[in-house]
């Protein structure tokens, strides 16, 4: 199996036009699958076949490939966030496309039940075996940020806030720094993680209401900062953005008071 995934990756060609070395690796991670269900190197053969699938943009073939690693393997808890970070891209990717190509309610409904479901288990299983003062993870760090993103397009403002917020291994912790200029380019805290991380904690404050409105101020400074510390950028394009995020959330907003009356 090793043979053929070097042969795989050797082969400079797009995913698409490599369908034949696929099978071959496949067919060979099917004969340990099968001939050694609860090993090691069957889980390790799954999962190197969801990074294929993922690295070739076949999201939902790879989610397939990381749910079949099962609960008492080592590498559960990872692969579980890999499956439900591949059904959140795939419903993410799919959203973006034109109405008439992209698939229908149920399945994007489904794709985004899973996400979250994988993301849940797979955050709580990684996370009962983290010593609480070791640096967190980033694919954890990663876990919750789409698990926040999630929550907060199901209108679960106060909860998306508390998976950021919240110990062991708070990602609002993770992230940040104490000299924006000295900020590392590398792991959790380089600058686009630590951006979006504060902007759905703003997103969730926003839609709490009036209440959290010296919190929303709060993070809108940070926000500032954080762009404000990378010399190459433009606080204009943060406040675009901002204003895009608020317009969306305005309109949320106003669902959720129709929904009412």
């Amino acid at each position: 199996m090793a043979a053929f995934v070097q042969a795989y990756n050797d082969l400079r060609v797009e995913p698409d036009k490599k369908i034949d070395d696929m099978r071959l690796i496949i067919g060979a991670a099917n004969v340990i699958a099968e001939r050694w269900p609860e090993s090691e190197k069957a889980n390790e053969a799954r999962m190197v076949l969801g990074q294929l699938y993922k690295a070739g943009k076949k999201p939902i073939e790879a989610a397939e490939w990381f749910k079949k690693v099962p609960e008492g393997d080592p590498k559960y808890p990872e692969a579980q966030l890999a499956a439900g970070q591949a059904f959140w891209g795939a419903y993410g990717a799919a959203t973006r496309l034109p109405k008439d190509t992209r698939p229908n309610t149920e399945t994007l409904s489904e794709w985004k039940t899973a996400a979250e479901t994988h993301l849940r288990t797979g955050i709580a299983k990684l996370s009962s075996v983290l010593p609480e003062e070791d640096d967190v993870p980033q694919d954890l760090v990663v876990a919750k940020i789409s698990l926040a993103e999630i929550l907060l397009s199901q209108g679960k403002d106060k909860e998306a806030s508390r998976v950021l917020l919240d110990d062991p291994q708070s990602v609002v912790k993770a992230v940040s720094v104490d000299d924006e200029s000295k900020r590392p380019d590398q792991g959790v805290r380089r600058r686009p993680i630590a951006k979006l991380t504060f902007i759905l904690l703003l997103r969730s404050y926003i839609g709490m209401g009036l209440d959290r409105l010296g919190d929303a101020r709060a993070t809108m400074r940070t926000l500032e900062s954080i762009v404000a510390g990378d010399s190459g950028s433009d606080l204009t394009d943060l406040y675009v953005e901002l204003g895009r995020m608020l317009k969306a959330e305005l309109e949320r907003f106003k669902l959720r008071m129709q929904s009412f009356f």
